[in-house]
């Protein structure tokens, strides 16, 4: 069993001990992990050409006749807008049809970069979190996600990607389980870039099995945090709230690894008799 309490305390000692590293590490994390979080409020919003359709009168008044003439001016406008009425149309689905093949060659250009650049970064990131807690890793380390079965790592992770995608297309509430439910697959994969897809999913869902709202209690806990954040316009966030908040996740990995897969944190976390044996490019099951 775990606590708040003591996964914010081992994170705390993390982060002090190795500080300005951590910060350097999470800035790469903030990069891969918000690659795809962008978005442009750009309303197409044709001309609504204020033309008044409404039937004017005019009055004028002859103070020797009397007599009062009355000026329509409605079939003169109709038969103007008439003429330019399909200009117009054609002028914006030609503009709409621009717009949408723009941004989709952006949003796809965005997706390659996510899952070819971005998530291997990530990873790196926290193959770097994760031995920081034993050692002082050299910088170099947050690279390893392209360097050790780079393809099956991009798999992985676009397969995570893909299921919260289609699971919150489908229902809300159950594409927020599952991804609580998908949540350790980076950090299985950090530690252990052999695995295969189904193994990676099938531990991850061992592992967070009964963890869910735990986890998500550990995710509001912060929420006093990100209210500083954004008062402070992101720079306590950076400075302090982001690495504090990698760090916890990183101790929820690996208490949830002990708990649920029986692997110890001992000083060599990684030994013969534990779930998994050092295999040199990574790490694979015994």
């Amino acid at each position: 069993m775990w606590t708040r309490a003591e996964l914010k305390e081992r994170a705390k000692q993390n982060l002090h001990k190795n500080y300005w590293m951590v910060v350097a590490v999470t800035f790469i994390v903030m990069v891969a992990s918000g690659g795809l979080n962008f978005g442009a409020n750009i309303p197409i919003t044709g001309g609504s050409g204020s033309s008044n359709h409404s039937s004017v009168s005019s009055w004028e008044s002859d103070e020797d006749s009397g007599i009062y003439d009355s000026y329509d001016s409605y079939d003169d406008d109709e038969e103007e807008v008439s003429s330019t009425d399909w200009g117009d149309k054609s002028t914006w689905l030609i503009f709409g049809g621009f717009a949408a093949v723009f941004f989709t060659i952006i949003f796809a250009i965005a997706m390659a970069i996510a899952v070819f650049v971005l998530n291997p970064l990530k990873v790196g990131c926290l193959k770097w979190y994760i031995q920081n807690r034993k050692e002082n890793p050299q910088f170099g380390i947050v690279g390893d996600g392209f360097k050790y079965n780079y393809l099956k790592t991009v798999q992985i992770l676009f397969c995570q990607m893909l299921f919260n995608f289609l699971w919150f297309m489908l229902f809300i509430i159950p594409g927020i389980v599952k991804a609580y439910e998908y949540r350790m697959i980076p950090y299985i994969v950090a530690e252990n870039p052999d695995i295969t897809r189904e193994e990676a999913f099938r531990m991850s869902k061992e592992m967070m099995m009964g963890e869910k709202m735990n986890a998500f209690i550990l995710d509001l806990s912060f929420i006093l945090w990100n209210m500083l954040t954004l008062c402070c316009c992101g720079i306590v966030g950076f400075f302090y709230v982001y690495p504090y908040k990698q760090l916890t996740n990183v101790e929820l990995y690996v208490k949830l690894k002990e708990t649920h897969l029986g692997i110890r944190d001992d000083a060599d976390p990684f030994g013969k008799d534990d779930y998994y044996s050092n295999s040199g490019d990574g790490y694979q099951e015994v």
